[in-house]
């Protein structure tokens, strides 16, 4: 007797927990679906993210090369600097070093060498002005 009172017992808990199932069943297959859409979707996201990550990856690149290309460019011009720079100290101290006297002198050339006239004519052009002689 009590074997058998086990035994419906157990057959009623079946049978609660086989109505339970039932009714989660579509519960089940409603998450089960969700489930898989969301798959799909994360899925198609990490596509999407591929290809921005290619872009991405892409222009890093293209963008270190011309930073590349711009800092060595600028060093070129850093060097063409370093080399003008003490020049135009010199021109500087030269051009420091004349006074009234010495123009008055290389007015009167009526027809100056060579060599004074392009000097002239480097300082009308450095001091903007008209670079003939008459």
């Amino acid at each position: 007797a009590n074997g058998l009172k086990k035994l419906l017992e157990t057959n009623d808990l079946v049978a609660n927990m086989e109505v339970e199932l039932t009714a989660l069943g579509p519960e089940l297959k409603k998450k089960s679906e969700d489930t898989d859409a969301l798959m799909v979707k994360l899925e198609k996201d990490q596509i999407d993210a591929d290809k921005v990550r290619a872009v991405v990856s892409e222009e890093e690149a293209s963008a270190k090369e011309k930073a590349e290309e711009t800092e060595a460019i600028a060093e070129d011009a850093q060097r063409d600097l370093d080399e003008a720079l003490p020049l135009l100290y010199a021109a500087n101290k030269a051009l420091d070093s004349l006074d009234k006297s010495d123009i008055a002198e290389v007015r009167v050339f009526a027809n100056p060498p060579e060599m004074v006239m392009t000097v002239m004519e480097a300082v009308c052009i450095l001091l903007g002005q008209k670079a003939d002689w008459a």
